[in-house]
């Protein structure tokens, strides 16, 4: 993924930008609770003031006061975004590591057009030759006043539909600054997304993990929780009577919580159809709401009597036409979930499997439990063939006696 840091004068008199790459997108999670208000604040700028603006020629063009800010440009299919839940405090005069646990929430859907550098409110628009652009390459070798590119050519000319991202997998950590475990929950894939099955896959632990459970197990934060209550003896009315006392309330910080997260980009078209929907359902639901429920009733029975002329599409009424779609598009997710794997690599597979091999090995080289089992598999084999030699005479079962070898094998002594 690449991002791009903007410099922009006061007023706009001058404008320039480098493109740098980026593995993963870096977000800073203390004093915000939602992953918007993260974005927000990677894409405020800061003011550097009276800064120095010169030309190719070093000639001096001004000071002015400059907008120093982020923005987003181009981003992959698969987007990581790590969140910085780690903080270094002095107060001790030494450097103590910490660990933020305070909530954060990121949704399932996201479209992050309004982060970049095109699509932000505040975009700056291109005004020819002054707006000058560079990549780090350019700004190393070129001459900015031979970069005929504008911050409006800069930025890709893409719409919303192609920066619509779900979620599709977590990396937990649980515990403290210095300690801790580390899980995943992943959600499978389809020919168009995720198919809602999420998994999670804790050491040798894999099984399902309910979406639902999202706020308890990834956004962090405090919860509560009951104590435990007792039975009491207590006097009324000149008796004693047991009662139940409910344990207290209690707020505790939720030390699980969720430090890298993963979305993948939502096909285009997948998006544009889901867009084209909701006009439809909310054009639907206007139209529904200017009218009561007893006409709706009566105009469908007039015209399923009109043999449905006037509502029919296809052949089809909306409702028989919608129930079509959501039917095909589940049967598709069904039938091609396999087709959708992600093909491995064949030296990937190779290297994975000769890290397996070796794991074993090392695993079973002490392993006595190994060695009895593979001397008694040896054992029974040589008997099996001792008893099918049998008619072979003395001399062949001697051989066959004196060619075993007990383990720990005789005369080896410990030094």
């Amino acid at each position: 993924m690449t991002a791009v840091r903007e410099q922009i004068a006061e007023g706009g008199r001058r404008y320039a930008a480098i493109s740098e790459t980026l593995y993963f997108l870096q977000l800073r999670c203390e004093g915000v609770s939602t992953l918007d208000q993260a974005l927000q604040r990677y894409c405020t700028g800061s003011i550097m003031t009276n800064k120095k603006w010169t030309d190719s020629h070093d000639q001096l063009l001004g000071h002015f006061d400059t907008n120093m800010r982020a923005s987003l440009r181009n981003l992959p299919p698969h987007l990581f975004i790590s969140l910085s839940r780690y903080k270094t405090e002095w107060s001790t005069g030494e450097p103590v590591v910490n660990k933020i646990n305070s909530l954060l929430e990121f949704p399932e859907r996201i479209n992050f057009f309004k982060y970049t550098m095109q699509g932000r409110p505040d975009a700056v628009i291109g005004r020819g030759e002054e707006h000058r652009v560079q990549t780090e390459e350019e700004a190393e070798s070129l001459d900015p006043s031979k970069i005929a590119d504008t911050c409006n050519e800069f930025a890709d000319p893409l719409g919303p539909e192609e920066y619509e991202y779900e979620l599709v997998g977590m990396i937990i950590h649980t515990g403290g600054a210095n300690s801790g475990h580390y899980f995943s929950y992943i959600q499978e894939r389809g020919p168009e997304g995720g198919t809602g099955r999420w998994m999670e896959f804790n050491d040798a632990y894999v099984s399902t993990w309910d979406p639902r459970r999202m706020k308890e197990d990834c956004f962090g934060g405090d919860e509560e929780y009951e104590g435990m209550g007792y039975w009491t003896t207590v006097s009324e009315g000149g008796k004693f009577v047991r009662k139940y006392v409910e344990g207290k309330k209690y707020t505790r910080t939720r030390y699980q919580n969720a430090f890298i997260v993963v979305y993948d980009k939502v096909p285009a078209e997948r998006y544009m159809r889901e867009q084209k929907m909701k006009r439809e359902n909310s054009a639907g639901a206007c139209s529904d709401d200017a009218k009561s429920s007893a006409k709706v009733e009566l105009e469908a029975e007039a015209d399923a009597e009109a043999g449905g002329a006037s509502t029919e599409i296809g052949g089809l009424s909306p409702v028989q036409a919608f129930a079509g779609r959501v039917r095909a598009q589940q049967a598709t997710k069904s039938s091609s979930l396999q087709l959708s794997r992600a093909v491995v690599p064949a030296d990937l597979i190779g290297s994975i499997a000769s890290d397996n091999r070796s794991f074993w090995r090392k695993r079973n080289v002490l392993n006595t439990e190994y060695f009895d089992f593979m001397k008694g598999l040896i054992g029974a084999a040589m008997r099996e063939g001792q008893g099918a030699d049998a008619g072979a005479g003395p001399a062949a079962g001697a051989e066959a006696e004196s060619s075993i070898v007990p383990y720990p094998a005789a005369g080896i002594k410990d030094s």
